[in-house]
């Protein structure tokens, strides 16, 4: 969530997006809670647990590397 928002925030004139956010709000009460309750921030690892339909359960890990220069300055 707080991704969504972060992304929501660096393309505030993406119409998708609005959309995408407006229609979730509608039709969603768990989303209205979050997206009013969570903060902004860059999100650099996560795990998400799917289940796809023909493959079955899996667990998608990711991370995200800042530039280097950004390294080497933190």
């Amino acid at each position: 969530m707080a991704s969504l928002r972060q992304v929501t925030a660096h393309h505030a004139h993406d119409q998708r997006l609005t959309d995408l956010v407006g229609q979730l709000t509608v039709h969603s009460d768990e989303f209205t809670t979050l997206w009013k309750h969570h903060p902004v921030r860059t999100c650099t690892s996560g795990e998400k647990h799917l289940n796809h339909p023909t493959a079955g359960p899996f667990t998608n890990t990711s991370a995200t590397l800042p530039p280097p220069q950004e390294s080497i300055r933190a």
